[in-house]
């Protein structure tokens, strides 16, 4: 062998090795570039993913839906002071703006008629009251409080209840609230 064809084929070995080292960078580079590419992907995945989680949340601060919707539930309403029953009046929050807790009649129907988003808060006994203008806590109804003369129970749907003015009303609940 000569010595022209002896360095020719080290050139050859040569650059064999720097062809083969290229293909491997090229391909690390390749790998590292499809690893940022993903890592990149995953972030800005989780990325909007967090804000249509933020922004498909309720603003509440973290109150209680109890509906999306709207509702439209008749809850009945009975309150006996020392065994008389009182008459709930009718229209109570339709005057001026249409409150979505009112009465048509004196029938002690409560009509609940929300739209949209409802929290548990907007359906509780106690809001009605307010939109009353009367008083309901766990110890007092309308002026009569708990004293010598009489003690204010609940019952709902037949049940004793100790929630009173933070009570949830639903469609065709009966309530009962009796001071004697």
């Amino acid at each position: 062998m000569s010595p022209d064809a002896n360095l020719n084929s080290k050139q050859l070995k040569r650059h064999a090795r720097r062809l083969k080292q290229q293909r491997l960078d090229h391909r690390h580079k390749l790998v590292r570039l499809a690893k940022r590419t993903l890592t990149g992907t995953l972030v800005m995945s989780g990325l909007f993913g967090f804000i249509w989680y933020l922004t498909n949340q309720p603003s509440g601060g973290g109150r209680k839906v109890i509906a999306r919707a709207g509702l439209h539930w008749h809850p009945e309403l009975d309150i006996y002071l020392n065994n008389l029953r009182q008459a709930i009046p009718a229209n109570i929050g339709i005057s001026g703006a249409h409150n979505p807790i009112h009465t048509h009649a004196a029938d002690n129907v409560i009509h609940l008629e929300m739209s949209g988003l409802v929290y548990a808060d907007d359906i509780r006994l106690g809001e009605f009251f307010k939109v009353w203008g009367q008083t309901l806590t766990p110890t007092c109804i309308f002026k009569q409080c708990n004293d010598s003369a009489g003690t204010l129970k609940m019952f709902v749907n037949g049940q004793p209840s100790t929630e009173f003015d933070q009570y949830q009303m639903h469609d065709k609940d009966k309530i009962e609230l009796r001071y004697d």
